[in-house]
């Protein structure tokens, strides 16, 4: 009865174990060749901005609190990567589709604890109709940093014709549709003939 009384009341081993969940942070990199780009006023280029601002100690002090992911993106998004195969990446696509690729980063974010993102762009080579895109809400802040000093480009009126839907079958005296997607950076207040 003793032997069973000292089995009962044994004492049992339990082990604990925590795992701390740390918030995301998202560095969206343009990678488009307007980021090769500068003015006669900067001796660098926007992309040697970007890559000096990811190289900065701001990226030790985030990844004590966050789990840093960087994407690079243009006319679509890369998969997740670290800050050392983001710095081998070079700008040389063709468009970035700025608003389709920060739509698609924070759609990969859906329902997670994200404390913020920094986007290094400049904003060019979006080929879209509005720039609307910098006002239209987000899940979580995005922040961007300005690559070049402020007025040192001038904008040069700049269209070109994205898309053309037509049907593909006309019949005569029916009415026909042709809708033509024009972009562009304006006309520079002249008159643009359409043919």
């Amino acid at each position: 009865l003793a032997l069973i009384g000292w089995c009962l009341l044994m004492p049992g081993r339990k082990s604990t174990e925590t795992h701390t969940l740390k918030p995301r942070f998202v560095v969206a990199l343009d990678t488009s060749k307007s980021m090769g780009l500068h003015a006669e006023e900067t001796p660098d280029d926007r992309w040697t901005r970007a890559m000096e601002a990811v190289s900065l100690s701001w990226t030790k002090s985030i990844s004590a609190e966050c789990e840093i992911d960087v994407y690079a993106f243009n006319g679509k998004v890369s998969k997740k990567m670290p800050f050392k195969d983001a710095k081998v990446l070079r700008p040389d696509a063709d468009a970035t589709l700025l608003r389709d690729g920060l739509e698609k980063i924070t759609g990969r974010y859906a329902g997670m604890n994200v404390a913020g993102g920094l986007v290094l762009t400049d904003g060019l080579d979006t080929r879209e109709a509005f720039d609307d895109w910098a006002s239209e809400a987000r899940p979580f802040p995005l922040y961007t940093l300005n690559l070049e000093p402020g007025a040192v480009w001038d904008i040069e009126p700049d269209l070109r014709v994205d898309t053309v839907r037509t049907p593909k079958r006309v019949t005569l005296d029916w009415r026909t549709e042709l809708q033509a997607v024009v972009a562009g950076q304006g006309t520079g207040g002249q008159v643009v003939g359409v043919q």
